[in-house]
């Protein structure tokens, strides 16, 4: 949230804009022009923490990726593979108004 703010804060003092982050009021220049951030549900969370590559789980995941690749015909000459972690982007969980 503090990156939101951040971001457009310095927009909404270099235009003169009414500026509401998070409930609560940043800039206040009257009604008539308002940027406004929120948690569109309520329902935002932290981050979740890193998760450690050398954990178990990963390592059965990781070894089980690469026993089926080397099954798959691999050879001596092709390019070594690696398994790493990745995550998917989707929308985040903040609107404009």
């Amino acid at each position: 949230m503090s990156h939101f703010k951040s971001l457009i804060r310095d927009l909404a003092i270099s235009n003169n804009i009414t500026f509401i982050a998070f409930g609560n009021t940043i800039l206040d220049r009257g009604p008539a022009t308002k940027i406004e951030i929120s948690d569109a549900w309520g329902t935002a969370l932290e981050p979740a923490p890193i998760s450690p590559t050398d954990a178990e789980p990963y390592k059965l995941l990781s070894g089980t990726i690469l026993a089926a690749e080397s099954r798959g015909g691999n050879n001596s000459e092709s390019l070594p593979m690696f398994v790493m972690p990745t995550i998917m982007s989707g929308e985040g969980p903040f609107h404009l108004q």
